[in-house]
């Protein structure tokens, strides 16, 4: 056998090497049951980071630290449920007596809100949590628009109702602006003259400094006679015209932030304004007549001067004014259709100056009374176009004429077509060179006259600039000369 060769000295080296290898053995178990090792962890509430977790040899020291996210704060330590600390390092060992917990906490920031005008109310401000939502309103006063709310130099939201999410300390302002509007009111759009009406600024917000001013729409429009009784700064202003005109108020205003607004409104102040007429005429036999709408003072014989008043409307005149009908008939291609919108023989003025020389020249023979007719029309002072209101070519309605006391050619060749159309006659106008007259078929009488249609109209001159003319009578300027004949229908 192998051991016995070995013999006794071989046996006890073999004895030996196992007790060491035994030795060897124990002492690796013990190394490794003194180097147990521990998971390190934390439990996290909230947003953050924790650094120095891991896997540790029991009883090492550990350092943990809490790093918090944007818009949380660090809160504290808790370990088995016990708060130990709010310093975010904290310093422990392991080992298995340990259950650590980090609170992170939302900040909390201040939400400032505020307006640059009085143009509304808005939401207060507060204190609220990271993240939180919230409403943000504005109300809009009148005379101001909703800019937009604002946070610094940004535009964050244009509606006036809007959900903000809270993230850090802020100052947003609710940015209004100022209507610039210098428009009002009128308490009476009607008025009449010696009526006091009132003029009320829509808007009276953020105002520097204001005017009002009151002048005439057009010379031709009334009188310039108003008087007022207000400050001419301020919001509202008061005005009694003593005359029919129409007036333009305008509304001068500067703003604060340096703007300026205005505005113009156009009032009729009416009322009715009495002309008088006085013209000379002859006839053959005496009358005696009233007539209800007129009042004359006269003998009534022949070669007599007779005055008459005629009350006139003055929203009427105005009226026919605004009229849009082409001012310029004579020279369109659509002339007798112009000319015969004109010649406005169904207006009731012009129809009761019809029934009044119809009633007055009672007795008298046509001829007669158609004289007395045109020197009653010859007796308006004659007035250039450019002298009235600077055009070169402008025919007004009879109406216009009547109230202006005034007119060239053509105007009172136009009205005299009226009226004379109104009381019956068969009536045209004449085109000549640079002129305008009438020609109407009446008999007995001699004189120049135009045929149409086989009928004869005989020269009436209406513009004499002084004195008189009698039917058939042309100027020598116009001896001889041919005429376009315009027929009234």
């Amino acid at each position: 056998m192998m051991i016995e060769r070995l013999g006794k000295k071989h046996i006890i080296v073999i004895v030996s090497v196992v007790a060491i290898l035994c030795v060897a053995a124990v002492a690796y178990v013990s190394y490794t049951e003194l180097n147990k090792e521990y998971n390190v962890d934390v439990n996290v509430v909230g947003d953050g980071t924790i650094t120095g977790e891991g896997t540790y040899d029991e009883g090492s020291s550990v350092t943990l630290k809490a790093v918090p996210d944007y818009g949380y704060t660090f809160s504290g330590w808790y370990d088995n449920g016990k708060f130990i600390s709010n310093v975010a390092t904290l310093k422990t060992t392991a080992d298995d007596s340990h259950n650590l917990k980090a609170v992170f906490e939302k900040i909390t920031y201040t939400i400032a809100v505020s307006s640059n005008y009085t143009g509304g109310t808005v939401t207060a401000g507060g204190s609220y949590k990271y993240q939180t939502k919230v409403n943000l309103s504005a109300t809009v006063n009148a005379g101001y628009t909703f800019a937009g709310w604002h946070e610094g130099n940004k535009i964050i939201s244009t509606s006036t109702t809007f959900s903000y999410e809270v993230t850090k300390n802020s100052t947003i302002t609710a940015e209004y602006a100022i209507v610039h509007d210098a428009t009002f009111t009128l308490s009476n759009s009607s008025p009449l003259e010696d009526q006091t009406f009132t003029c009320t600024s829509k808007y009276n917000v953020e105002i520097q400094s204001r005017s009002w001013t009151v002048t005439l729409s057009d010379n031709n429009l009334g009188t310039l006679s108003y008087s007022d009784t207000w400050s001419k700064t301020s919001a509202n202003c008061e005005i009694t015209s003593n005359e029919p005109a129409v007036l333009d108020i305008t509304q001068n205003i500067t703003y604060k932030d340096g703007k300026t607004a205005t505005h113009t409104e156009s009032v009729l102040v009416d009322g009715t304004v009495s002309k008088d007429y006085t013209w000379d005429y002859s006839y053959n036999v005496n009358v005696n007549n009233n007539w209800w709408i007129f009042n004359w003072t006269s003998v009534d014989k022949m070669n007599k001067t007779v005055t008459i008043s005629l009350d006139l409307q003055f929203s009427d005149y105005v009226d026919y004014v605004d009229d849009t009908v082409t001012r310029f008939a004579a020279q369109s291609s659509l002339r007798t259709y112009y000319i015969n919108s004109m010649v406005t023989y169904d207006d009731p003025v012009i129809v009761g100056l019809a029934n009044f020389f119809t009633e007055y020249t009672k007795g008298l023979t046509s001829l007669e009374r158609a004289q007395c007719v045109l020197n009653f029309v010859q007796s308006i002072k004659y007035q250039y176009d450019t002298d009235f209101n600077g055009q070169a070519e402008y025919f007004k309605f009879p109406y216009e004429t009547l109230y202006n006391l005034r007119g060239d050619c053509e105007d009172t060749a136009i009205l005299f077509a009226a009226i004379i159309k109104a009381m019956g006659y068969d009536v045209v106008l004449l085109q000549l060179p640079g002129h305008m007259a009438a020609g109407i078929d009446v008999s007995g009488v001699s004189g120049t006259s135009y045929s149409l249609n086989g009928i004869k109209y005989y020269y009436c001159e209406t513009a004499t600039e002084g004195g008189y003319r009698s039917i058939g009578s042309v100027p020598s300027s116009f001896s001889g000369v041919s005429a376009i004949l315009y027929h009234i229908t």
